[in-house]
Parts: C-alpha cells; structure tokens; sequence
C-alpha cells in the first residue's frame, strides 16, 4: 500500500508524486483509484513530511492542468 511506501524512508523521503492507480484498470486520475488517501496523508504527517507535492501525470491544457490541481484540492482536504 502506497501509505507504507511512504513510512519505509520515514523523514529520509524527499518529495511526493502525486498519482492514480486502480488495481483493475491500472493507472487512472488522481482521486479514481485504489488509494486509501485518508491514510497516505496520516503517513506523510507521521513522518513529519512537509515538502513539495507534484502531479505525476501526463500534462495537457490549461482546462486539464485546473482538473489537476483541484483533485490534488480535494485529495488534500483544501477544496
């Protein structure tokens, strides 16, 4: 689960790529997979991480790079 990958490296983690990931349909949009986030954000504050968070998804155009950002927002807990 992507929540232990974060607590293995514990303070040692650099940044976060943010990414979408069913275990049917393989990798989808941020917010429509299998991620439990709710535990991948109890994670990254266990490990005290407060670095920077990017979007590792394919880019597009500036409708596309807004859907982006806002399901990071809603992942995030800041929409």
């Amino acid at each position: 689960p992507p929540a232990d990958w974060i607590r293995k490296p514990g303070k040692r983690m650099l940044k976060f790529d943010f990414k979408g990931y069913s275990n049917e349909k393989k990798w989808v949009g941020i917010s429509e997979g299998d991620e439990n986030w709710p535990e991948v954000l109890k994670a990254l504050d266990e490990v005290g991480y407060s670095g920077w968070a990017t979007a590792e998804v394919g880019g597009g155009d500036e409708k596309v790079l807004k859907d982006i950002a806002a399901r990071m927002d809603k992942v995030l807990g800041l929409a």
